[in-house]
């Protein structure tokens, strides 16, 4: 029992997202337990399909409602049809606790394309760029008082030294149109070189995490106003040579009119429907979705009697796959490791969450 209990407990990781080809996947999605309007990865992907130009296209929702393990199944339907998607987790380049910058995109973008094209003999290392960019006249290096890093050392110091990087954006002021520049040339190299390689149908970049970008008690509102700036004010910036997929936060739909006009709608992946809102009963057909979400990552039965009794915790995840997750790992969690058998019966407490219509709601679970 024991063992059961731990590996149901590692299958159940809140930050985990999976493969395209994981055996743990539920098509939420194509069983119409996302909402009632068009599949939104069905309507990304004809988008790019039918357009015979480049396509950018903004994808939101609430972290660990499944994003990117949406995104990893639409790059398999891509790469079926002979497109060559690169993925870029932004979370690799960036320190997403601090504001961002539209430079900052395209550098993660340079940078991923050439971590993807993997440092093929030929092909110029962003980095080593970036480098001879700063080291140059180009940029004021006496405002840099922080000193600029080997070469070797940049990448890592751009996404965990936040003063570096504040002194950078300083330093970068008024030459931020040349790293643009410098930035789109070395994509505009990269895409030519995976047209030559691959012989694809065309290139879908995916900037994917992006809407994790949030600050804190001291900087939350300059960094919700530098998403503001990059994909409102600097949006004409975004266009890439080819189709481009932006991640933003939840909250952008509500300030998606000023960046209509080259984005269109933000589409947004709306969580698992669980409740019937005109009855106020559980929807069957979304709890069952949710239990199948469990019974893939372990034994139901054999650990808590049958799928039944699990329904509360679905219920109260409000469809939220993260937090459904969370909740089992803390019932699991208190068997203490020595194989007691999960005890569902605990008092609740009160859980806020904010929903896409903006009305914070009450979701009561959890032990005291």
């Amino acid at each position: 029992m024991v063992d059961l209990l731990k590996n149901a407990y590692n299958n159940c990781k809140v930050e985990e997202w999976l493969e395209w080809n994981d055996n743990r996947y539920v098509k939420l999605t194509e069983l119409g337990l996302r909402g009632t309007d068009p599949n939104c990865l069905d309507f990304l992907e004809t988008t790019i399909t039918m357009s015979d130009e480049a396509t950018h296209q903004l994808f939101s929702g609430f972290i660990g409602s499944g994003k990117t393990t949406e995104l990893k199944q639409l790059a398999h339907r891509l790469e079926q049809k002979h497109y060559t998607v690169v993925f870029v987790d932004t979370e690799d380049y960036l320190n997403l606790r601090v504001p961002a910058t539209i430079t900052d995109l395209w550098i993660t973008i340079a940078a991923g394309v050439d971590r993807f094209l993997g440092q093929k003999n030929g092909h110029p290392r962003f980095w080593e760029k970036f480098h001879k960019f700063l080291t140059t006249t180009k940029v004021d290096v006496n405002k840099l008082t922080v000193g600029i890093p080997e070469c070797t050392q940049l990448e890592m110091t751009f996404k965990k030294d936040a003063d570096f990087k504040r002194k950078l954006d300083d330093a970068l002021e008024g030459r931020r149109p040349e790293l643009l520049q410098e930035c789109r040339n070395f994509l505009e190299e990269g895409i030519a070189k995976i047209t030559k390689d691959f012989y694809s149908q065309g290139t879908v970049l995916i900037l994917d995490s992006f809407e994790k970008l949030r600050g804190d008690l001291h900087n939350a509102e300059r960094v919700v106003q530098s998403v503001e700036t990059i994909f409102i004010r600097d949006w004409k910036h975004l266009r890439t040579p080819c189709h481009a997929i932006y991640t933003v936060p939840p909250w952008m739909i509500f300030m998606e009119a000023g960046a209509a006009s080259e984005f269109g709608r933000i589409h947004v992946l709306p969580m698992c429907k669980v409740y019937d809102p005109e009855t106020g009963n559980p929807y069957q057909k979304g709890v069952d979705g949710m239990l199948d979400i469990l019974a893939k990552r372990m034994d139901v039965d054999a650990i808590f009697g049958n799928r039944s009794a699990l329904v509360p915790l679905v219920t109260a995840s409000g469809g939220y796959t993260r937090d459904l997750l969370r909740m089992v790992r803390e019932v699991l969690a208190r068997g203490n490791g020595r194989g007691d058998p999960p005890d569902l019966e605990f008092p609740a407490v009160p859980v806020y969450r904010p929903y896409p219509t903006g009305v914070r709601r009450a979701v009561r679970y959890g032990p005291q």
